[in-house]
């Protein structure tokens, strides 16, 4: 199946495979959602998802409830290690 829509949220979080397309051209290969200069440059932002892993500097979970439990893994490590 196929999908074309604006709402990157929305792509990022029902496909598995995205094309960026930037005047009918394939902007990048590979994981474009995770190249900021590269959406920016398709006037697009990055999904809510990627950037907050980003900024996180975690690595990008598909599922909320896996970044969940990634989340808490990390806090408890943290603290015990105090």
């Amino acid at each position: 199946m196929a999908i074309s829509s604006h709402d990157i949220d929305l792509i990022d979080g029902v496909s598995d495979t995205v094309h960026v397309l930037r005047q009918g051209e394939a902007l990048a290969p590979g994981e474009v959602f995770a190249r900021a200069d590269r959406m920016r440059e398709a006037g697009l932002m990055q999904p809510r998802r990627v950037k907050r892993h980003t900024q996180l500097a975690l690595p990008r979970c598909k599922r909320e409830d896996t970044f969940f439990r990634r989340m808490r893994h990390n806090a408890i490590a943290i603290k015990e290690a105090r």
